[in-house]
């Protein structure tokens, strides 16, 4: 029996909706709740049988669907909102984290993400570098075992020995993360993989433990809160295609750890109208949908790649009722703007922010028994003239 405390769950960016990239370079989540699976419409025949029991239906063409819910995070899961957004983060400063190494006592003349070092045996890379943490992740590819991949981590002012080499870190310089994502139209798919730890292949010639679903775009995204609680979101997901349960993980794959951040709170940020932070607001919603659906064609077991439909941008908030205004803007049909910046214990902030909503309905104060009385707004989002969006996200990293 499989326990979800063995479940792993990973992702890998697509460069061609639907194909797995090759020596695929995982990237685990630090959450690994799902309900991805494949999908199957049920075809029932109206062929009568002659009897009083029905004929036997058949299943449908194949697609993938399914959530990934979360505890908000800084880093963990920016590429699942820029595929929500249909846009890229721009990083708005100069430069990246560096690390000063020295490779057996030499200073090395690589620093930085993607730089490699050469070894008898293989290739180092460096994978990532967190100039707050300080810490470097490296790996190392050894071409006459197969083609294997190995992960090293170098924490703080230290050093490491990979293939007889010694690397040592002298130094880290920080960059300030500050990028923002703005909803657009450049598509970004994943394949995902599932992974049943527990589920030994070798107790049966036909288990399979891992599970790979390619194809997987982000249809919609849900972000909420209540007051005094951590921020949620959910990515529900469109795919196109499962294939066969593996024995093994696909060929030349290799991981990065996941991004263990602290999840966002609800009370360390701020949500402001109309550019006045209000202490009011006692629970959010707010959903992107990206209208996904399949499209199916005769002789194809698969849907190609989904249509996709206008961004639409609904939600909600629930404030205590102090005065007017916001009720008066229902009323006066007039727009408003709301940035929710979303912070954790370090100051690492997300901040969402839409430029113009339309209030489509403002439930009067209504009173139904003893204590404060709140109003529930619902709204749209819509594209800002000078903007050309209707949602930006930024992610500022604390220091």
């Amino acid at each position: 029996m499989s326990e979800a405390s063995a479940h792993k769950l990973s992702y890998v960016a697509e460069s061609t909706i639907g194909t797995t990239p090759t020596n695929p370079k995982w990237k685990r989540l630090p959450d690994t709740r799902t309900t991805i699976a494949l999908l199957k419409d049920t075809l029932t025949t109206e062929r009568l049988t002659g009897n009083r029991f029905p004929a036997q239906p058949r299943t449908g063409a194949r697609s993938v669907g399914g959530d990934i819910p979360a505890d908000l995070s800084f880093g963990a899961y920016d590429d699942f909102i820029a595929s929500a957004l249909q846009g890229v983060f721009v990083d708005a400063s100069v430069g990246e984290d560096t690390v000063d190494l020295t490779v057996d006592s030499t200073p090395a003349l690589a620093s930085a993400v993607g730089d490699t070092f050469t070894t008898p045996a293989g290739t180092v890379t460096i994978d990532s570098i967190d100039a707050v943490t300080q810490e470097v992740k490296f790996i190392f590819y050894t071409p006459a075992l197969g083609g294997s991949y190995e992960n090293y981590t170098l924490s703080g002012i230290d050093t490491i020995t990979i293939d007889t080499h010694t690397f040592e870190s002298t130094a880290y310089t920080d960059f300030q993360e500050n990028a923002t994502c703005s909803a657009g139209d450049t598509r970004q798919s994943f394949s995902i993989l599932r992974e049943f730890g527990d589920i030994d292949p070798d107790d049966d010639a036909t288990t399979r433990p891992f599970l790979v679903y390619s194809g997987c775009e982000v249809a919609s995204m849900n972000i909420s809160a209540s007051a005094n609680a951590l921020a949620k979101a959910t990515f529900t997901f469109f795919g196109i295609d499962m294939s066969a349960p593996l024995e093994t993980v696909p060929t030349g794959s290799s991981y990065s750890d996941a991004i263990t951040t602290t999840a966002f709170d609800t009370f360390s940020g701020s949500l402001e109208i109309d550019g006045v932070a209000k202490c009011i607001i006692t629970d959010y919603s707010l959903t992107i949908n990206n209208g996904h659906a399949a499209k199916y064609t005769v002789g194809c077991q698969s849907s190609g790649d989904a249509m996709v439909g206008d961004s639409v941008i609904d939600g909600s908030l629930t404030a205590y009722f102090e005065n007017m205004d916001l009720y008066n803007k229902f009323i006066n049909e007039e727009s408003m703007t709301l940035k929710l910046t979303l912070s954790d214990s370090l100051d690492n902030q997300l901040i969402f922010y839409t430029p113009l909503l339309r209030i489509l309905s403002g439930t009067q104060p209504d009173v139904s028994g003893p204590g404060s009385i709140t109003i529930a707004l619902s709204f749209s989002a819509h594209e800002h003239e000078t903007l050309g969006t209707h949602i930006t996200v930024q992610r500022i990293e604390g220091v």
